[in-house]
């Protein structure tokens, strides 16, 4: 299996293998581009140009003829919404209607995009919509195909995360200064905003819960009888910063964590790693929706997916969370 990650101004490229249950890593490698991406994702002409070189440079260092190929993109490059479920409608028309509301924000002609969504059952309550650009999709899935490559699985890393750990409820965080965007999965429902600490205390700055308090309880921000869900995150935190969530479910995410690697996996940037960790053992792309499939509404069901998920997790003992603390680089 080959695995991508494409962040903004590089991506990250290597291969892994599954014998008898051990998963080895080998040939991961940062390649640069030329120029930042990010201002030329509807641009499939200057993508071309930008991601050409590092991907022939991608394919020299692993070979891509006959193997599947999943990437891993940065939830910068997509857009996040939600749709309450309306059961006089089909899929097929909440597709359209939810394209109706992007095409409302009045973005230019040459934004062109494909539309991705996903029902949380058994509820059936909303739909976690994503856009992507539609000239981002093509530059690749050409790219792979041209590389002798099979596209198996694309999607943005929160789904690697919310979809692919194995829990019911969970929510995956990115940090901008004091800010704090989330995605998160409660009682199957699909939930979005972001929270700010002032002086070490949370507040809600936008939600789609229903009230500012159930998002704090559900992140477990706010003491209450209600345990909240777990929380991750793909970036390297300093010490202030995960103080700021002591109170909650905050589980650390390290790079290769439990894989064997090989030398070449050395100093790599954290986030992306992560990533790119999570493609080798999130089970998502099984059964998140697929950016190189065609436009529609995935149902997603986590008793069909993981039949073994209320068994209990194995429990870290304190030796053993010292070491990785002690491991963790600290950095505010």
């Amino acid at each position: 299996m080959i695995g991508l990650v494409i962040s903004d101004k590089f991506l990250l490229v290597g291969s892994w293998d599954e014998k008898l249950d051990e998963i080895i890593v080998s040939d991961v490698t940062k390649i640069d581009f030329l120029e930042s991406i990010g201002k030329y994702l509807h641009d499939e002409g200057s993508l071309n140009a930008i991601l050409a070189s590092p991907l022939r440079q991608a394919k020299d260092f692993t070979a891509f003829s006959g193997q599947h190929v999943v990437i891993g993109l940065l939830d910068d490059f997509v857009g996040h919404s939600i749709m309450q479920l309306e059961y006089d409608l089909s899929k097929d028309e909440h597709v359209e209607y939810a394209r109706w509301r992007e095409l409302k924000k009045n973005k230019p002609d040459s934004q062109s995009f494909y539309l991705f969504g996903q029902l949380y059952l058994p509820s059936q309550e909303n739909i976690h919509f994503c856009n992507v650009p539609r000239a981002l999709v093509r530059t690749l899935k050409l790219s792979i195909a041209e590389m002798g490559g099979d596209s198996k699985w694309m999607g943005p890393a929160s789904s690697l995360y919310l979809d692919g750990l194995g829990n019911v409820d969970s929510a995956v965080i990115h940090r901008s200064g004091n800010k704090y965007y989330y995605l998160k999965i409660h009682n199957n429902r699909f939930g979005m905003g972001t929270v700010v600490f002032s002086g070490g205390v949370p507040r809600v700055t936008s939600t789609t819960d229903f009230d500012e308090n159930d998002t704090l309880i559900s992140l477990g921000l706010e003491n209450s009888n209600t345990k909240g869900i777990p929380i991750y995150c793909p970036q390297k935190l300093g010490r202030q910063a995960k103080n700021a969530w002591e109170l909650s479910d905050f589980r650390i995410s390290v790079p290769f964590e439990n894989i064997q690697v090989d030398n070449a996996v050395k100093n790599l940037p954290y986030y992306e790693s992560n990533i790119f960790t999570q493609l080798i053992t999130s089970k998502a792309i099984n059964c998140s929706f697929n950016i190189f499939n065609n436009e529609g509404i995935t149902e997603f069901l986590y008793e069909e997916v993981y039949p073994h998920i209320d068994e209990p997790e194995p429990v870290i003992d304190g030796s053993e969370q010292k070491i990785n603390d002690q491991n963790e680089e600290e950095e505010d």
